[in-house]
């Protein structure tokens, strides 16, 4: 890997990292609440741009995956883990 991809994964992990321990602590509605706001988020981006690619999904599950992509999950687990703050956040307080 290459000092960009380097970045794009470590940048990855940590918003990975920082959503598993969210889900630790989250209550399964919360949970549920975190799951619409990213509902709306697909659903935003679907009717703007379209559908994601196959492939694109399909590189969740690769190791081959571009530096670009690296940054596409990151700003997915960036996403996911500010819905469960919130959704965390709303139920306590």
């Amino acid at each position: 890997m290459n000092q960009s991809s380097d970045k794009a994964l470590a940048r990855l992990l940590d918003y990975r990292e920082c959503a598993d321990r969210l889900f630790a602590v989250a209550n399964p509605s919360a949970i549920e609440d975190a799951a619409r706001t990213l509902a709306l988020y697909v659903g935003y981006y679907q009717r703007r741009h379209g559908p994601i690619s196959i492939s694109a999904l399909a590189t969740l599950s690769s190791e081959k995956a571009s530096p670009e992509q690296f940054a596409d999950f990151a700003e997915g687990m960036r996403c996911l883990a500010a819905a469960l703050t919130l959704a965390n956040t709303l139920k306590v307080g």
